[in-house]
């Protein structure tokens, strides 16, 4: 039985210091983020997105070298995920547009798949300091929100409509 301790508290500290790089970024303003377009409309990227998306990249494949890693701002990992049975995703700055702007609506994410399916998730939004994470296996279904304080509530399951798993505050 995988209890997946391991991948959580290196994922949750990744995330932590990612979301660190990406304020002090932000922060500095327009001239320190350099954001720019993604060729094809694909939308922006700054400066923090590239650094964040090569540092949560490196650590990952240096924490778990058999394991897969598709990383936004990386233009060659998905065909590496074909072949592994267990793979990261990761978004280093979800909602660009809204990080370039001064918003605080935006967010780091990374996850876990195995086999294909997701076990494995962290969401922290450093803009408004709060920190989500959960982990779904036939052994364990958790999630919890992690606020400034560093306070932990634990989500309960909502009902569903459909076979997906919805979250939230208990």
């Amino acid at each position: 039985m995988a209890t997946f301790d391991p991948e959580l508290r290196l994922v949750l500290s990744l995330a932590r210091e990612a979301g660190a790089i990406a304020l002090a970024y932000q922060t500095g303003g327009a001239d320190v983020m350099q954001a720019q377009d993604k060729p094809d409309d694909a939308g922006p990227v700054t400066r923090a997105d590239t650094e964040i998306n090569a540092r949560l990249v490196a650590a990952l494949r240096a924490a778990f070298p058999g394991d897969a890693v598709v990383a936004e701002e990386s233009a060659d990992d998905a065909a590496a995920a074909a072949d592994v049975s267990r793979c990261w995703y990761v978004d280093p700055i979800d909602g660009t547009a809204e990080y370039a702007r001064g918003e605080s609506c935006w967010a780091i994410q990374i996850g876990l798949c195995i086999g294909g399916e997701p076990v494995l998730g962290v969401v922290y939004e450093a803009g408004a300091a709060r920190l989500s994470w959960g982990i779904c296996t036939p052994d364990r279904r958790e999630a919890f929100v992690v606020d400034d304080s560093g306070a932990a509530t634990r989500c309960a399951p909502a009902v569903a409509r459909s076979p997906s798993y919805a979250w939230s505050a208990a």
